[in-house]
């Protein structure tokens, strides 16, 4: 029973965590890489510092980035991640990368996604009318980059 309401309380807090509602999407991020910064070596840099930004923006950047590294853990047989959100000029940039496999070759020469993980990253980042582009890196890994106009959002 008691791991029961555990995993409820887990899933609760990952669909919505308080600290994002509270103190915004830095600050979830911050605590989300200390959670599993034991696993990876996470680098985590960013400029936006307790700037706020509209609920959608930073509710959908905080799960395409946990989606990103739950997929980089699962996947990419790497061992490091880097992730960027950078706020310049009313835009919103997210640069992540890893260092493991990379994307396998049919990602690239297929219209749809492979995979669920990138189907939710890809939705996310069209419900913000982002710019978004997954990559491989030259030296190895991928790396996703979308770049959201806060403009249209104002609050």
């Amino acid at each position: 029973m008691k791991e029961a309401i555990q995993s409820t309380k887990e899933i609760s807090n990952d669909l919505s965590p308080h600290i994002l509602s509270n103190y915004g999407l830095n600050a979830a991020v911050d605590s989300f890489i200390d959670r599993i910064s034991h696993v990876y070596t996470i680098t985590y840099d960013t400029n936006i510092g307790n700037k706020r930004f509209h609920e959608l923006i930073e509710t959908s950047l905080y799960r395409i980035i946990k989606e990103l590294v739950n997929n980089s853990l699962k996947h990419s047989m790497g061992t490091a991640i880097s992730i960027n959100l950078k706020y310049t000029r009313g835009v919103l940039r997210l640069i992540y990368t890893d260092n493991g496999k990379g994307l396998p070759p049919e990602y690239f020469k297929k219209k749809e996604p492979v995979g669920m993980g990138i189907s939710n990253i890809i939705s996310r980042a069209r419900s913000l009318n982002g710019l978004y582009n997954f990559f491989n890196n030259p030296g190895g890994g991928m790396g996703f980059e979308c770049k959201v106009n806060i403009e249209k959002y104002k609050q």
